[in-house]
């Protein structure tokens, strides 16, 4: 993806996937960005199976270095440059 939008080569990366075992899930329902605080009786433990985020820090051919954020929960289009 980055050859084909630039042009140029990836010649150096980086690679870093954190590793979450268990989130927790507010047993009500919660509004995104809420100033509200979540108290630990209001959640329950969830096992996570699949990683989360993953970021890779590039250099290219041209000394140009780039970073690269893949998330499930990422907000925007699919596929979208």
């Amino acid at each position: 993806m980055i050859t084909w939008l630039t042009g140029h080569e990836v010649v150096e990366v980086i690679f870093y996937a954190p590793v979450i075992i268990t989130r927790y899930k507010p047993l009500h329902d919660m509004e995104t960005f809420s100033s509200k605080l979540v108290k630990a009786d209001d959640t329950q433990p969830v096992k996570i199976q699949t990683e989360d985020c993953a970021v890779l820090l590039l250099r290219l051919d041209n000394g140009a270095r780039g970073a690269v954020t893949l998330s499930q929960v990422s907000a925007g289009r699919k596929n979208y440059f």
